[in-house]
């Protein structure tokens, strides 16, 4: 049985059976136990206005998504700001130059419906994904947050590695420039030392 399905027939049988959905899936909310996500909202929207380059980001960045349903749970909120969290304790210089993007999307939203055939979603996501040149080369779904989603400090530790993983291949594909003094020069202008010659050279 795929994922998916098996997903759906726990959901399917949890909500048949009157239960709650927990641990791998989104439970329900409790008056009193979301957390505050206005100021996650308020600062992305600071941090673009802010950023003089916003409008132009760098071409080559690793941009996280958020997706989230309409309808909001507690596990739905912990995932995004826990996230947003750990993004912003982790990589704030990134953040600022835009080498890192940070994202929450709507996946009812029909503007996202691109990105959800992109990224096969089907449930609440956090996905990674690597660009280059302007043109995204990898993507991964950090789907252990659903496991971890009841532990605070290893969500943001299991966050906050798998982006700096992401970050570090950025830097390693960054084309070198060498040195103005140490640009290697053509082998045909290279002059050939005294005495030397080609084989084709008029004889005296």
């Amino acid at each position: 049985m795929t994922r998916h399905a098996l997903l759906v027939a726990v959901v399917a049988a949890a909500l048949l059976s009157g239960g709650s959905l927990d641990g791998a899936s989104c439970a329900a909310s409790e008056p009193g136990e979301q957390p505050a996500l206005a100021d996650t909202v308020a600062w992305q929207s600071a941090a673009a206005a802010g950023d003089s380059t916003a409008s132009t980001p760098p071409a080559d960045k690793v941009t996280v998504h958020y997706f989230h349903r309409t309808a909001r749970c507690d596990n739905c909120l912990k995932f995004e700001a826990y996230a947003d969290q750990a993004l912003r304790d982790s990589f704030p210089e990134e953040l600022a130059d835009g080498t890192l993007e940070w994202r929450v999307v709507n996946l009812d939203d029909t503007t996202s419906a691109h990105l959800v055939e992109d990224y096969d979603l089907f449930e609440i996501s956090l996905i990674v994904s690597r660009v280059r040149g302007g043109q995204e080369v990898q993507w991964r779904n950090l789907d252990a947050i659903w496991t971890l989603v009841g532990d605070r400090d290893a969500f943001l530790e299991y966050v906050a590695v798998e982006v700096g993983e992401e970050l570090k291949k950025l830097d390693e594909l960054q084309p070198q420039h060498p040195d103005s003094d140490s640009v290697p020069v053509p082998q045909g202008l290279v002059p050939e030392p005294d005495g030397g010659g080609s084989d084709n050279a008029p004889q005296g």
